[in-house]
Parts: structure tokens; C-alpha cells; sequence
């Protein structure tokens, strides 16, 4: 890789091109990396959220927070052309990315399997133990040694490596040219196919059971039962809120898996600047995550607000509480 960055001259960014370019990562990574900051902090100091679903939570922001980070990395290189980190930092960078970003994609399609359940069996959820603590922990153990241990095992086998991309001013993960089908194929297979199927299924029955959910309201209403009825009315908003993550994900990753695939398939280069904004669309999910989810979520929203106004002492009662 050394190599490879001695060979341009080391130039500071001066045009237009450039200049969206570097603004384009800079309001990226930046954020990313404080949208996420702040979510894990207002997790963590919510009594509310000290649950499975919370769990879940603090691990999608967590490595969403992985992703704007190395997302910063970013940001001197798109300014002079050349990456001053070294090629363990570009190692290092390189596979938290691809790591964060699955353990990103199997965490919400945990997170939507969670809602799912409260939707359509919310006393098995609450009192029967179908969903605790430890089979979330469980599940987000498996969220983040998976894809550390598929791509661990395809660098070992040399059947992807770690690069400086001058296009994209980052360091990342790539498939050797005579295994990039495999690796997209494996990809596909053990990531994005299982995903996309959990989120068809979950979404298609539990439309069902919103319907139920929304008769079983009523009645609630009727007989009084107004605080499960608030519950069921929650856990329904909550799954909704996961849907509409899950179709941003998708919005924002299947550009890139398609036209990535597609130019493997027909053995042509994509233009760079196709290139360069499909892979920072990839990127920007990470920000959408905290974005739907503090305009959907009330207490999330208003709980951020009095962190904002107040930070050390609401910090502090959420600890204490």
C-alpha cells in the first residue's frame, strides 16, 4: 500500500469537485459520529430503555459510532490526497468498517425480530420471558463475531484485502479480482438474503398483528385497560420505526451491492464519481439510524433535548435513577 501513495503527488484540494467532495465526508463522518455520540448517551441515561430493546439500541448506535469514526479518517485525506496514518491505521480502519457495518445490518434485523414479538405476542414479551436480557445479549454476541470472523477468515485466505482507495479517500475492504464474485456472493448469502428475509417475513405478519393489535386497543379502551393499551399502541409505533430503518438501509446499500455486482459481472470499471457517492451513501445509513429514530421516538427526542439543555445533571439522574 506504501507504494501506492508515493506514487501521487501530494496536492491540496482546490476546486469545485473537490470541494463537495470534502464536504460530502466532512458533514458525513462528523455526523454520524456525534448523532451517535449523543444517542448512546441518551440510552444509557434513560431508565426507560435499561431493557432488551435498549440493548439492541445501544449495540446499532454503537456501530454506527464505529462507522462515522472511521468515517473521520477520512477527512484529511479528502483535503491533501494522501493517507498520513500508516498501513496498520489503514488495516485497523479498513476492518472496523466492514465489521461495524454488518454488526449494524444483523443488529436491526435483531432489533426488528424484538419488535416483532412485542407486537404480536406483547404478554409473552413482558411476562412469559420469550425476550430477555440474556438471549439480546446472546444474539448481539453473534451480531459482532460473525462478520468478525467471516472477514477475518477471507483476509487469512487472501481472499480480500485492505487498500487506501484514492477515489474514495478511505481505506477499505476489497476482494482480490479473482475472488470478488465469491466474496459478493458470500456477502449476499450470509448478510444481506437472511436480513432482507427477516424483515419481509416479520413485516408481513406482524401486519396482521397490528391489525389485532389495533382491535385488541379498543377493547382496552372500552374495559379501561388504558396502560396496555398505551403498550400495545408503543410497541406498534416502536416496529413501524424499525421498518422504515430497515427500508433507509436498503435505500442506502443497494445501490452500491447492485452496481458493484453488476460491473463485476460485465468486467468494467465503474465511473469514479459513481463510485465515490455510492460509497458514502453506504456510509450516510449510519446517520439516518439516529435520525428516524429521534423523529419517531418521543422519549428518545425529548430525553436528547434535556441532555442538550442540561447535560451533567440529566446525565447523572439517568445514572442514578
Amino acid at each position: 500500500m506504501s507504494g501506492n501513495i508515493t506514487s501521487f503527488r501530494f496536492t491540496i484540494c482546490a476546486d469545485i469537485v473537490c470541494g463537495l467532495k470534502v464536504a460530502t465526508i466532512c458533514s458525513i463522518s462528523t455526523l454520524t459520529t456525534a448523532g451517535n455520540l449523543i444517542a448512546l448517551i441518551t440510552i444509557g441515561s434513560t431508565p426507560s430503555l435499561r431493557n432488551c430493546h435498549g440493548l439492541l439500541l445501544m449495540s446499532l448506535s454503537l456501530a454506527d459510532l464505529a462507522t462515522g469514526l472511521v468515517a473521520c479518517t477520512s477527512i484529511y485525506p479528502s483535503v491533501y490526497n494522501l493517507w498520513p496514518f500508516g498501513d496498520t491505521m489503514c488495516l485497523v480502519a479498513a476492518g472496523i468498517e466492514a465489521v461495524a457495518k454488518k454488526a449494524s445490518l444483523l443488529t436491526l434485523t435483531l432489533l426488528s425480530i424484538e419488535r416483532y414479538i412485542a407486537v404480536t405476542r406483547p404478554l409473552g414479551y413482558s411476562r412469559l420471558g420469550i425476550v430477555t436480557k440474556r438471549k439480546a445479549l446472546a444474539g448481539l454476541t453473534l451480531c459482532w463475531v460473525m462478520p468478525t470472523l467471516f472477514y477475518t477468515t477471507l483476509f487469512l485466505t487472501g481472499q480480500i484485502v485492505n487498500k487506501y482507495v484514492f477515489v474514495l479517500h478511505s481505506c477499505t475492504i476489497t476482494a482480490t479480482k479473482h475472488s470478488q464474485l465469491l466474496s459478493a456472493v458470500l456477502i449476499f448469502g450470509l448478510f444481506i438474503l437472511p436480513s432482507l428475509a427477516s424483515f419481509s417475513i416479520t413485516s408481513a405478519l406482524a401486519w396482521v398483528g397490528m391489525k389485532k393489535a389495533t382491535r385488541v386497543r379498543a377493547d382496552m379502551m372500552i374495559s379501561g385497560l388504558t396502560m396496555q393499551a398505551r403498550q400495545t399502541r408503543k410497541a406498534v409505533k416502536f416496529f413501524r420505526t424499525c421498518r422504515i430503518m430497515a427500508f433507509t438501509l436498503y435505500a442506502c446499500w443497494a445501490p452500491v451491492t447492485i452496481v458493484g455486482v453488476a460491473c463485476v459481472l460485465a468486467d468494467v470499471r465503474q465511473p469514479l464519481g459513481v463510485f465515490f457517492a455510492l460509497y458514502w451513501l453506504q456510509f450516510s445509513n449510519s446517520f439516518w439510524n439516529v435520525v428516524i429514530y429521534f423523529a419517531m421516538n418521543d422519549a428518545f427526542r425529548h430525553r436528547a433535548r434535556e441532555l442538550f439543555i442540561s447535560p451533567f445533571v440529566t446525565v447523572w439522574a439517568g445514572l442514578v435513577d
